[in-house]
C-alpha cells in the first residue's frame, strides 16, 4: 500500500518526525510514502525541510516517494539545486496558502514539463484554490501530470475529470461519498490514496493517530470495497509514478 500524501515537520501545534511517521505507517500496512514538508506561509523553512528530508531519505530511500512543496518566488536555478540532491518525483503547489496565480503556474509548468515532473496542486480553501481555477492550465497543458489533492470541490474536480486524461485526484480529507461518487461516475483509475497525515492532529488534538489512520481506511474499504481500495492505494499510484 501506498500513501501518496503525508507531511512531516512542525505545522502550528503539530510536530512529528519523519523515522516516526515511518513507523507509524509502517504499522498500518503502509510500504510507501509521498513525503513532503509542513511548508509555512513564507516558504523560509524549505531549506531546513529539505536538509531534513536529505538526512533521511539516505535511510528510508525505498519507503519515502520525496515530494517538493515550493512557494511562489522560488527560482528555477533552486528547484534545479534541489532535485539534484533529491530524487523529488512530484512538485507541490498550495494556492490557498501561498497564493500562486496562472503566470507563475506557468512558469514551473515549462520547467517540470521538461523534467517529466507530475504537479500536485492542493484544491479547496478559496476560488483561486478550488479546482476549478485549475481547469486551464490542465487544459494547456495535456503532457503535464496533475494530481487535484483533495478534490474540492468534487463537483468542478469531476469536470475536469471528464476533460482533461492527465489529470488525476488523491483521496486527503476527502470524504467517502465523494470517492464512491468518483468510482460511479468511473474515475476509479483516476484516483490515488492519500491521507494529509499527521495533519488531522492540529483539527483535533484528542486524535489518536493510529486509531484514526486505521479508522479513515476501514470507512474507505466499507465504502467501496477492498477491490476498488487497492486499486487506488496500489496500482494507480505506481502507475501514475511510472508512466
Amino acid at each position: 500500500m501506498i500513501d501518496i500524501h503525508v507531511h512531516f515537520g512542525k505545522f502550528r501545534d503539530i510536530q512529528l518526525n519523519i523515522p516516526d511517521i515511518i513507523e507509524n505507517l509502517t504499522k498500518q500496512g503502509i510500504n510507501q510514502i509521498g513525503l513532503m514538508p509542513l511548508l509555512n506561509e513564507t516558504g523560509s523553512n524549505l531549506n531546513n525541510a529539505h536538509s531534513t528530508l536529505k538526512k533521511y531519505y539516505s535511510i528510508y530511500e525505498t519507503q519515502i516517494i520525496p515530494i517538493l512543496w515550493i512557494y511562489p518566488k522560488i527560482s528555477i536555478q533552486k528547484i534545479e539545486r534541489l532535485i539534484s540532491e533529491i530524487p523529488y518525483k512530484i512538485i507541490k503547489i498550495h494556492g490557498y496558502l501561498h497564493h500562486w496565480d496562472y503566470e507563475n503556474i506557468t512558469r514551473i509548468i515549462n520547467f517540470t514539463e521538461q523534467k517529466k515532473l507530475p504537479i500536485m496542486f492542493h484544491t479547496g480553501g478559496c476560488e483561486n484554490s478550488d479546482a476549478g481555477f485549475y481547469m486551464q492550465i490542465c487544459k494547456n497543458f495535456p503532457k503535464q501530470k496533475i494530481i487535484l489533492a483533495h478534490g474540492r470541490p468534487i463537483e468542478q474536480t469531476i469536470e475536469i475529470l471528464q476533460l482533461c486524461k492527465n489529470v488525476w485526484v488523491d483521496t486527503a480529507f476527502m470524504p467517502t461519498e465523494n470517492i464512491k461518487l468518483l468510482i460511479d461516475k468511473d474515475f476509479a483509475n483516476k484516483i490515488l490514496f492519500g491521507t494529509d497525515y499527521p495533519i488531522m492532529k492540529h483539527f483535533d488534538n484528542s486524535i489518536n493517530l493510529d486509531k484514526w489512520y486505521k479508522q479513515n481506511t476501514k470507512e474507505i474499504i466499507e465504502t467501496i470495497g477492498n477491490k476498488y481500495f487497492e486499486q487506488l492505494s496500489s496500482n494507480n499510484i505506481a502507475e501514475f509514478l511510472n508512466n
